[in-house]
């Protein structure tokens, strides 16, 4: 396979991964304004999707805290698609870059 193939094969792969997280983004985007808030995550957690529910608020508010400052790129309390993608895009990119040295 020649470079330029590689190269495709690799973009087409980030292409795909970026439509995932995209897919992804809109199931949080409860309401489809275009941005994830707390309040969209604490609902997603009442119907049991991978965060802590029931009597345990103070371990559900933590991951909440712990999932906005991971994506929420400009602190402004909520992930913007551009956001969430930017995150996934540099994640894809850095897998990349450690496969072609590793």
């Amino acid at each position: 396979m020649t470079t330029e193939e590689q190269k495709q094969v690799i973009d087409n792969a980030r292409a795909e991964a970026l439509a995932t997280a995209t897919e992804a983004f809109d199931k949080l985007d409860l309401d489809g304004n275009g941005n994830v808030d707390k309040e969209e995550v604490r609902s997603l957690a009442t119907q049991g999707l991978g965060l802590p529910d029931g009597d345990n608020v103070e371990a559900r508010e933590a991951k909440i805290a712990e999932f906005f400052a991971t994506f929420d790129a400009n602190g402004d309390g909520k992930i913007s698609k551009e956001e969430w993608l930017s995150f996934f895009g540099k994640l894809f990119d850095s897998v990349v870059e450690q496969g072609l040295l590793g």
